[in-house]
């Protein structure tokens, strides 16, 4: 990056940091919006896919080929070759982005050479974005739902300008929608009682008109009937919370059932099924408390109602993941492993610079003949104040 990024030239000695910069924040921020230090990014992200691109065929022939020491001599030997003629990280940093990726894929290698392209080497993540976008967006838009309901709930509760209850400390205690909305009603109650005796019971309703004394004063049937809305929203609201919440939770346990389903298939999901409810009965046997007993049961029927529904969970999938459909997302996930540790590098290096430039913001932002003027200013307040004080 060039000096006219961050300074403008004060005279042939000097320079000042440019009137943009107004601030030491401003730095950070005009490193990441920097076009060169974003192609910078970008040249390194192109030439690692580049290299994945021919490195990917030594680790898809794993399976059959099980020299794992040589490929990792190869894979170094080009990885360095790739990077290292772009002139950001030396030879040993570039050793060392390959050296984290390689530990982080080393077992999944492990795995390929013994025993193929496990489904079980799959994030549920991958399998989830590969397969099962729809429902994803389905949970997406439903929890979009909920944070907006949330702010409505909280802005009605907010609107209603109820007293909190207080605790025996007389701590406040945090607003629930159900209080509000009993006490709303009972400040209905409370007013329809001054007009009128044993005033009817009251709930919250979109439409309470019909419930209040026709003897009520008009002004106490407003103000009575703006309670009962206000409660009737507040309950409306937060009945739809909970009903968009288990929602959520019912499709999100639907999802990790189709996942399982993808990957093992009708006979392979009964087996896992029944794999687990092995090690569930196992330490069911060793919990010595009933009541740990009883939450380990609750597992085993929750597996074994699962268990019922694999035949429609499989048909809802159509066929399992395949070992070319297995071996693409293991390997994506290889790729993403790698840009991972590409760009911890890469934040580290731009992390270097902003806190250089924000070193000498630190030490020259701020000039001599500025820190000596606000000094005078100091100096000349304080006279003001000690001659006012009659102090001499």
């Amino acid at each position: 990056m060039k000096r006219d990024v961050f300074f403008k030239e004060r005279d042939e000695r000097y320079f000042d940091f440019l009137e943009s910069i107004s601030e030491k924040a401003a730095i950070k921020s005009v490193i990441d919006e920097h076009e060169g230090v974003n192609r910078t990014i970008d040249r390194f992200q192109q030439a690692t896919n580049g290299w994945w691109n021919e490195a990917k065929d030594n680790i898809t022939r794993l399976d059959t080929r099980h020299d794992i020491p040589e490929i990792r001599a190869n894979l170094l030997n080009s990885f360095k070759d790739k990077l290292i003629p772009l002139e950001l990280f030396d030879q040993f940093q570039v050793a060392g982005i390959f050296v984290n990726w390689w530990q982080h894929i080393h077992t999944d290698l492990k795995t390929i050479a013994s025993y193929g392209w496990s489904v079980n080497l799959i994030p549920d993540t991958y399998i989830k974005e590969a397969f099962f976008q729809s429902e994803m967006d389905e949970i997406e838009s439903l929890e979009n739902t909920i944070a907006d309901t949330e702010n409505q709930l909280q802005e009605a509760i907010e609107a209603a300008e109820i007293e909190p209850e207080t605790d025996d400390d007389g701590n406040e205690k945090s607003l629930t929608p159900k209080y509000v909305v009993e006490s709303l009603i009972a400040a209905a109650h409370d007013l329809i009682g001054n007009y009128v005796d044993n005033p009817p019971k009251l709930k919250a309703s979109a439409k309470p008109e019909g419930t209040l004394p026709k003897t009520l004063p008009e002004g106490a049937k407003k103000e009575t009937i703006s309670y009962l809305l206000q409660a009737h929203q507040i309950a409306k609201l937060d009945s739809d919370l909970k009903k968009y919440k288990k929602e959520v939770k019912e499709k999100s346990y639907r999802l990790e059932d189709l996942v399982d389903a993808k990957k093992y298939g009708r006979e392979g999901m009964i087996k896992y099924i029944d794999d687990l409810i092995i090690l569930r009965e196992a330490e069911k046997a060793a919990e010595e408390k009933d009541s740990k007993k009883k939450g380990v049961q609750k597992k085993i029927d929750a597996l074994k109602a699962k268990k019922e529904l694999v035949a429609d969970l499989v048909e809802a999938i159509g066929q399992p993941i395949n070992d070319e459909e297995a071996q693409a997302l293991i390997l994506k996930k290889h790729h993403d492993t790698m840009q991972e540790q590409l760009e911890r590098y890469l934040n580290r290096e731009k992390r270097a610079l902003v806190s250089l430039v924000e070193k000498l913001w630190d030490k020259y932002a701020v000039s001599r003949n500025d820190l000596e003027s606000d000094r005078e200013d100091t100096l000349s307040q304080l006279n003001t104040f000690l001659t006012a004080l009659n102090y001499q």
